[in-house]
């Protein structure tokens, strides 16, 4: 083939219409993601680390979001939580190696 202007220019896979390509220089997302736009893991970060006002006992205290996710984590696996007590003993065994590996079995 000579030319892709010709008649004998076939379109199929991977040959798109000639007026419809883009143009040389000029990107396929010429906008591209605005300017202060976070991404999903940036979004939840940044609203886990926002403090929240609790109530221990009578007493007020001040707590962020990820520290009171924690909390109810624990708690839950106090309560008998399979997948609460598999997410702690998980962490807990990445930061500290050397703790026992305790084994659950279940009827």
């Amino acid at each position: 083939m000579s030319g892709k202007n010709d008649d004998t220019y076939r379109i199929g896979y991977a040959k798109p219409p000639i007026h419809t390509r883009f143009k040389k220089g000029q990107s396929g997302n010429p906008a591209g993601r605005p300017k202060g736009i976070q991404n999903i893991a940036l979004a939840i970060s940044a609203e886990l680390s926002k403090s929240v006002l609790i109530r221990r006992g009578n007493k007020r205290a001040k707590a962020t979001k990820r520290e009171l996710h924690v909390l109810q984590r624990v708690n839950k696996a106090l309560r008998g939580h399979v997948g609460a007590l598999r997410f702690i003993l998980r962490r807990t065994r990445a930061i500290e190696p050397k703790m026992p590996a305790y084994v659950i079995k279940y009827k």
